[in-house]
Protein backbone atom coordinates (compact mmCIF):
# COMPACT_ATOMS: atom_id res chain seq x y z
CA UNK A 1 0.00 0.00 0.00
CA UNK A 2 1.36 3.39 -0.67
CA UNK A 3 1.33 6.26 1.65
CA UNK A 4 1.44 9.95 1.03
CA UNK A 5 2.19 12.25 3.43
CA UNK A 6 4.16 15.57 4.07
CA UNK A 7 3.77 18.56 6.31
CA UNK A 8 2.30 21.92 4.99
CA UNK A 9 2.85 25.24 6.52
CA UNK A 10 -0.76 27.19 7.43
CA UNK A 11 -0.29 31.18 8.30
CA UNK A 12 -2.32 30.80 11.69
CA UNK A 13 -1.15 35.11 12.80
CA UNK A 14 0.13 37.96 11.47
CA UNK A 15 0.74 40.74 13.93
CA UNK A 16 2.11 44.55 13.14
CA UNK A 17 4.68 45.84 16.19
CA UNK A 18 5.06 49.49 16.10
CA UNK A 19 7.33 49.48 18.93
CA UNK A 20 10.80 48.22 17.47
CA UNK A 21 12.95 48.81 14.85
CA UNK A 22 13.79 47.17 12.12
CA UNK A 23 17.45 45.77 12.43
CA UNK A 24 17.78 47.00 8.47
CA UNK A 25 16.64 50.37 7.93
CA UNK A 26 16.36 51.23 12.16
CA UNK A 27 12.77 52.44 10.83
CA UNK A 28 9.70 51.97 13.89
CA UNK A 29 6.47 51.09 13.79
CA UNK A 30 6.79 49.20 10.45
CA UNK A 31 7.73 45.49 11.72
CA UNK A 32 5.44 42.54 10.84
CA UNK A 33 5.30 39.11 12.53
CA UNK A 34 4.30 36.09 10.47
CA UNK A 35 3.60 33.09 12.28
CA UNK A 36 3.10 29.64 10.56
CA UNK A 37 2.35 25.95 12.38
CA UNK A 38 3.63 22.67 10.28
CA UNK A 39 0.91 20.09 9.95
CA UNK A 40 1.99 16.25 9.36
CA UNK A 41 -0.88 14.87 6.78
CA UNK A 42 -1.45 11.68 5.16
CA UNK A 43 -3.19 11.39 1.89
CA UNK A 44 -3.44 15.49 2.40
CA UNK A 45 -5.83 14.61 5.92
CA UNK A 46 -4.06 16.67 9.12
CA UNK A 47 -3.12 14.33 11.13
CA UNK A 48 -1.20 16.44 13.68
CA UNK A 49 0.60 19.49 14.12
CA UNK A 50 4.53 20.02 14.79
CA UNK A 51 5.01 22.91 15.94
CA UNK A 52 5.35 26.93 15.22
CA UNK A 53 7.37 28.52 12.81
CA UNK A 54 8.07 32.45 11.48
CA UNK A 55 9.68 35.31 10.54
CA UNK A 56 9.71 39.32 10.86
CA UNK A 57 9.19 41.54 8.08
CA UNK A 58 9.94 45.16 7.70
CA UNK A 59 7.36 47.40 5.72
CA UNK A 60 9.42 49.97 5.28
CA UNK A 61 12.56 48.41 3.96
CA UNK A 62 11.19 45.03 3.07
CA UNK A 63 13.25 43.02 4.96
CA UNK A 64 12.73 39.72 6.41
CA UNK A 65 13.80 38.04 9.45
CA UNK A 66 14.04 34.44 10.05
CA UNK A 67 14.32 33.71 14.14
CA UNK A 68 18.43 32.78 13.14
CA UNK A 69 18.83 36.40 11.97
CA UNK A 70 16.86 38.20 14.24
CA UNK A 71 18.05 41.37 16.91
CA UNK A 72 17.21 40.08 20.65
CA UNK A 73 14.84 42.89 20.77
CA UNK A 74 13.27 41.17 17.54
CA UNK A 75 13.11 37.73 18.93
CA UNK A 76 10.99 38.81 22.27
CA UNK A 77 8.42 40.17 20.25
CA UNK A 78 8.32 37.45 17.74
CA UNK A 79 7.99 34.80 20.69
CA UNK A 80 5.20 37.09 22.55
CA UNK A 81 3.14 36.49 19.24
CA UNK A 82 4.36 32.90 18.59
CA UNK A 83 3.35 31.74 21.72
CA UNK A 84 -0.13 32.67 21.15
CA UNK A 85 -2.37 29.58 21.47
CA UNK A 86 -4.22 28.12 18.16
CA UNK A 87 -4.73 24.52 18.39
CA UNK A 88 -7.83 23.29 16.22
CA UNK A 89 -9.65 19.81 16.53
CA UNK A 90 -9.25 19.58 12.53
CA UNK A 91 -5.86 19.97 13.18
CA UNK A 92 -5.75 16.25 14.15
CA UNK A 93 -8.75 14.67 11.43
CA UNK A 94 -6.20 11.86 10.60
CA UNK A 95 -5.31 10.92 14.08
CA UNK A 96 -8.92 10.84 15.09
CA UNK A 97 -10.37 9.09 12.20
CA UNK A 98 -7.40 6.70 12.18
CA UNK A 99 -7.92 6.07 16.00
CA UNK A 100 -11.39 5.47 15.00
CA UNK A 101 -10.70 2.98 12.55
CA UNK A 102 -8.80 0.65 14.92
CA UNK A 103 -11.48 0.99 17.32
CA UNK A 104 -13.67 -0.21 15.12
CA UNK A 105 -11.42 -3.40 13.95
CA UNK A 106 -11.33 -4.03 17.16
CA UNK A 107 -15.16 -4.35 17.72
CA UNK A 108 -15.55 -6.10 14.79
CA UNK A 109 -13.26 -8.94 15.79
CA UNK A 110 -15.28 -8.72 19.21
CA UNK A 111 -13.26 -12.17 20.52
CA UNK A 112 -13.35 -13.69 17.25
CA UNK A 113 -10.16 -14.86 16.80
CA UNK A 114 -10.01 -16.32 20.80
CA UNK A 115 -12.81 -18.60 19.44
CA UNK A 116 -10.93 -19.82 16.84
CA UNK A 117 -8.27 -20.50 19.08
CA UNK A 118 -10.50 -22.43 21.25
CA UNK A 119 -12.11 -24.31 18.31
CA UNK A 120 -8.06 -25.49 16.99
CA UNK A 121 -7.51 -26.33 20.79
CA UNK A 122 -9.92 -28.87 21.11
CA UNK A 123 -10.16 -29.61 17.59
CA UNK A 124 -6.79 -30.21 16.47
CA UNK A 125 -5.57 -30.70 12.83
CA UNK A 126 -2.01 -31.74 11.77
CA UNK A 127 -0.97 -28.31 9.81
CA UNK A 128 -1.67 -26.27 12.96
CA UNK A 129 0.96 -24.38 14.36
CA UNK A 130 1.58 -23.86 18.12
CA UNK A 131 3.53 -20.61 19.19
CA UNK A 132 4.83 -21.15 22.31
CA UNK A 133 7.38 -20.41 24.89
CA UNK A 134 10.65 -22.11 25.68
CA UNK A 135 11.74 -22.68 29.17
CA UNK A 136 14.17 -19.27 29.00
CA UNK A 137 12.00 -16.90 29.35
CA UNK A 138 13.39 -14.82 26.19
CA UNK A 139 13.08 -17.71 24.22
CA UNK A 140 9.84 -18.56 21.37
CA UNK A 141 9.75 -21.05 18.93
CA UNK A 142 7.17 -23.36 17.32
CA UNK A 143 5.48 -26.89 17.41
CA UNK A 144 4.01 -28.26 13.93
CA UNK A 145 1.06 -30.70 14.58
CA UNK A 146 2.29 -34.08 12.62
CA UNK A 147 -0.29 -36.14 14.02
CA UNK A 148 -3.51 -36.61 16.03
CA UNK A 149 -4.37 -39.54 17.49
CA UNK A 150 -7.49 -40.02 19.77
CA UNK A 151 -6.03 -38.59 23.29
CA UNK A 152 -2.45 -37.47 21.95
CA UNK A 153 -0.57 -35.15 19.58
CA UNK A 154 2.23 -35.31 17.52
CA UNK A 155 4.84 -32.37 17.05
CA UNK A 156 7.89 -31.59 15.38
CA UNK A 157 9.50 -28.85 17.14
CA UNK A 158 11.31 -26.44 15.18
CA UNK A 159 14.61 -26.31 15.94
CA UNK A 160 15.43 -22.47 15.69
CA UNK A 161 14.24 -20.09 18.48
CA UNK A 162 13.59 -16.64 18.51
CA UNK A 163 14.14 -13.85 21.80
CA UNK A 164 11.34 -12.14 20.34
CA UNK A 165 7.59 -12.52 19.72
CA UNK A 166 7.18 -9.96 16.73
CA UNK A 167 10.25 -12.06 15.00
CA UNK A 168 9.24 -15.27 15.31
CA UNK A 169 7.99 -15.83 11.67
CA UNK A 170 11.90 -15.63 10.27
CA UNK A 171 12.29 -19.08 11.93
CA UNK A 172 8.96 -20.76 10.44
CA UNK A 173 10.54 -22.39 7.62
CA UNK A 174 10.16 -25.87 6.40
CA UNK A 175 13.81 -26.88 6.58
CA UNK A 176 13.53 -25.99 10.39
CA UNK A 177 11.04 -28.70 10.97
CA UNK A 178 13.03 -32.28 11.19
CA UNK A 179 10.42 -34.96 11.00
CA UNK A 180 12.74 -37.65 13.12
CA UNK A 181 12.38 -35.04 16.05
CA UNK A 182 8.72 -35.57 16.04
CA UNK A 183 7.57 -36.80 19.70
CA UNK A 184 3.87 -36.92 21.57
CA UNK A 185 2.25 -34.49 23.78
CA UNK A 186 -0.94 -35.64 25.38
CA UNK A 187 -4.05 -33.59 24.95
CA UNK A 188 -4.42 -32.75 28.33
CA UNK A 189 -1.20 -31.76 28.49
CA UNK A 190 -1.56 -29.50 25.03
CA UNK A 191 -4.33 -27.96 27.05
CA UNK A 192 -2.55 -27.01 30.23
CA UNK A 193 0.16 -25.75 27.99
CA UNK A 194 -2.72 -23.27 26.83
CA UNK A 195 -3.93 -22.50 30.26
CA UNK A 196 -0.82 -21.54 31.45
CA UNK A 197 0.96 -19.30 28.09
CA UNK A 198 3.33 -21.81 27.79
CA UNK A 199 1.80 -22.02 24.27
CA UNK A 200 0.28 -18.43 23.42
CA UNK A 201 -1.02 -18.72 20.00
CA UNK A 202 -2.25 -21.38 17.76
CA UNK A 203 -2.65 -20.62 13.60
CA UNK A 204 -4.12 -22.70 11.20
CA UNK A 205 -3.35 -22.18 7.23
CA UNK A 206 -6.80 -20.07 5.68
CA UNK A 207 -8.96 -22.73 3.91
CA UNK A 208 -8.39 -25.57 6.41
CA UNK A 209 -10.58 -24.30 9.23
Amino acid sequence: MFLYFKYKKVKIYTEENKQIACPNCNEKGGMLFKVYKKIFSIFWIPTFPLGKIGKAECLYCQSEFKKSKMSPELIHGYELVKDKKNIKATDFSGLIILCGFISMVFLMDDGSYEEKEKLYLEAPKKGDLYSYKINDKHRYSYLKVERVSEDSIFVIPNSKYSSRIMKMRRINKAENYNPNLKYGISKDEVYKMYQEDKIFQISRKSGEE
